[in-house]
Order: structure tokens, then sequence, then C-alpha cells
């Protein structure tokens, strides 16, 4: 993660990291872990937060453990008046999964590929049957 902003001045967290002295730029993290360091006795400081990545976005907005995590988020990064860039990877959305990630990251670009072009050439998928 370092070796991405090696010759710069941003810095970058991953969500697994000790929060507790938080104050990087970007932060690569689950609601679920979020939620329990926002959610602490003494919450991280997230008033340099420039940027939330989400992989796997499409999981994580459609698992309901994960809508309370969201919330506090949000109403936290309200209270302190921080606005980062949400930044959500997945290979495939629903729609719903969609109207949800608006709710709580506001509206979004959209960058689709289509269904074909998420195939991997070379690459078999075997069942095997016991």
């Amino acid at each position: 993660m370092e070796v991405i902003a090696k010759k710069t001045q941003i810095k970058m967290m991953l969500g697994e990291s000790n929060l507790k002295d938080f104050n990087g730029h970007v932060l690569v993290t689950v609601p679920g872990y979020l939620k329990n360091k926002l959610s602490g006795r003494k919450p991280i400081d997230l008033s340099a937060l420039k940027m939330i990545v989400y992989d796997e976005a499409d999981e994580l907005f459609l698992q309901q453990t994960n809508h309370e995590g969201f919330q506090l988020l949000k109403q936290f990064l309200g209270k302190i008046k921080v606005e980062p860039q949400h930044v959500l990877y997945s290979a495939t959305y629903t729609e719903d999964v969609i109207q949800y990630a608006r709710r709580i990251v506001g509206d979004f670009k959209m960058f689709q590929m289509k269904k074909e072009s998420l195939k991997l050439k070379g690459v078999k998928n075997l069942k095997m049957k016991c």
C-alpha cells in the first residue's frame, strides 16, 4: 500500500491497521471494522480524510450487516464536516445496491463494462462431484 503513494505526500491506511492514530488521506476499509472504531470510547480522527476505498462494493452494500456501519460513518463525517471521495470497486452491481450506495455516498459516476469483457480468457471453471 505504501508503494502507491511512496513519492507523494499522500498518507494511506488499511482499515485493519491500528487506526487509533489515523491521520491519513486515503482509507481502505470495510464498514464493520470502521463501525467498531467510530463507536469506540475515543473515535478516530478522520479530519484529514480525502478518500475512502471500498473493494467488492456490491457485496458490502448488499449485506444488511454493513448498513449500520455505513450510517454511522455518514453521521460521523457529517458532524466533523468532512466530505471524502468514496471510491467503489466491483465487477457487478444490482439496481438495489446502486440505490442504497447513492443514499450513503451520494451521487457517483459509474464505469460499466460489458459482461463479456469480465471473463478472463484461458480460465476454466470446473465443478467437482463428491
